[in-house]
């Protein structure tokens, strides 16, 4: 049986500096995004979800700490430019100024046709996420990528200590991403010490409660958004993505804008 993406074909980033370096997602990998609390972990997910879904492919998101409509309001915010406190259910068009009604008017059927199916369950198991790929597979085809937000709030296997617990989810998503042929992006917290590193960005030895993200995945992104934490610090307004692993490939940092009122992150410049 058929799944995900065919060999040697891959999923572009939506970052310019970011693609340059590493080249796309490819099929078979688990990509681990760290970063701490509220430095924008999943508006980085959803930009990865947009740009594939804008480049032909089919995603899973699981949310666990959004609702589908809050989710669906981000898309709409990044994809439209429109400050995501204005996409009120309801209320939309009452909000908007002249501009932001006329791109949401223009483009609302065509971010609404993007492919992504949002899993908002509380409970995501692994088992639950191979039931969601093959539930796709059935109704279409199996995804390309699949984004998980996030791992401290995934159900994982008993174990005698959380360290094994996390092990084996990481283990078990490897073993998904490489059997379906597609790309499993996993977001995960860090230690908070790690925001008391220079520009807050965190290392792979940050990883919260297990060193498993950082040996089972092929690529960790690690995230800081400065300007989250002091207003007034000299790069507010932008973030840092340190490619701290990429199996085989470049290693090191590139610098984003960053529109978290938009829901998004873009290219500088």
């Amino acid at each position: 049986m058929e799944y995900g993406l065919d060999e040697g074909e891959g999923i572009p980033y939506p970052y310019a500096d970011l693609q340059k370096k590493i080249g796309d997602m490819i099929p078979g990998q688990l990509i681990t995004v760290g970063g701490g609390p509220g430095q924008g972990k999943t508006t980085l997910g959803l930009d990865l979800a947009r740009h594939a879904a804008r480049n032909g492919n089919r995603v899973l998101f699981h949310a666990q700490e959004m609702t589908r409509r809050e989710v669906q309001a981000a898309i709409l915010a990044a994809e439209q430019r429109i400050p995501r406190e204005k996409l009120v259910f309801g209320k939309v068009l009452d909000l908007l100024d002249d501009a932001e009604k006329q791109r949401y008017l223009k483009h609302a059927q065509e971010v609404a046709d993007l492919d992504i199916t949002v899993d908002d369950s509380a409970d995501v198991t692994l088992s639950r996420i191979r039931a969601q790929i093959g539930r796709m597979e059935r109704t279409g085809g199996a995804p390309n990528l699949v984004v998980i937000d996030y791992l401290q709030l995934m159900d994982k296997p008993e174990a005698e200590r959380e360290d094994l617990r996390v092990k084996a989810v990481t283990t078990e998503l490897k073993k998904i991403a490489k059997e379906r042929g597609l790309v499993v992006v996993l977001l995960s917290q860090v230690r908070q010490s790690a925001g008391d590193r220079e520009d807050g960005v965190p290392h792979l030895s940050d990883f919260a409660d297990s060193a498993s993200p950082s040996r089972d995945s092929n690529v960790c992104l690690m995230l800081s958004t400065p300007g989250k934490i002091d207003p007034n610090h000299p790069r507010a307004g932008e973030a840092i993505l340190n490619v701290a692993k990429n199996r085989g490939g470049m290693t090191g940092r590139i610098e984003l804008s960053a529109q978290l009122h938009l829901s998004r992150f873009a290219n500088l410049g």
